[in-house]
Order: C-alpha cells, then structure tokens, then sequence
C-alpha cells in the first residue's frame, strides 16, 4: 500500500512540474531548440537553468511540507514563488 501512495505522489509531482514547464515556456525558443537537437520531441522553450529551478523547487517544496510544515508555511509566506508553486506547497500541508 505504501508503493500506491508513492506512485500516486509521483504522478502529483509530474503533474506540477508539467504544469510548471508549461507556464515557463517560450514559443519563440522552442523551434529553435527543437532544430539544435534533431528531434522530432516536442519542446516548450524553456531554458536549462530555468527548467532546473521549477524541478527543484516544485519537489523540495513537496517534500519539506510533509516533515517540516511549519517551514513551509513560513517559507512561502516570505518568497516570491509563482502562483502553481504555492499552491502545490501549500496544498500538502496539514
């Protein structure tokens, strides 16, 4: 039962980094990128260095909500975070 739960986090975590991705995206830049690679996947246009940051967060937000809620709490109330990374952090606090 606790591999259910685990697969059900992870697919609320791939959920909001999609989202995350999506919001950050760059039409303009993803032909571009899309040509450099040869590939025929599709690309949002969102830079290295901004796709690392949404990912990191969208997980370390997530994980400090279920050990250290008050943390959160405090942490969201005092940083500017996009409005998807808000309400994910805040969302799994008890």
């Amino acid at each position: 039962m606790v591999y259910l739960s685990s697969v059900a986090a992870d697919v609320e975590l791939i959920g909001a980094v999609h989202a995350a991705l999506r919001g950050a995206a760059q039409p303009e830049l993803a032909g571009p990128m899309q040509a450099y690679m040869k590939s025929a996947t599709p690309f949002l246009g969102v830079r290295v260095p901004v796709m690392r940051t949404l990912t990191r967060a969208e997980a370390k937000l997530r994980d400090y909500a279920r050990t250290d809620p008050a943390w959160v709490r405090s942490f969201a109330e005092t940083h500017e975070l996009s409005p998807l990374s808000r309400r994910e952090a805040l969302k799994h606090l008890p």
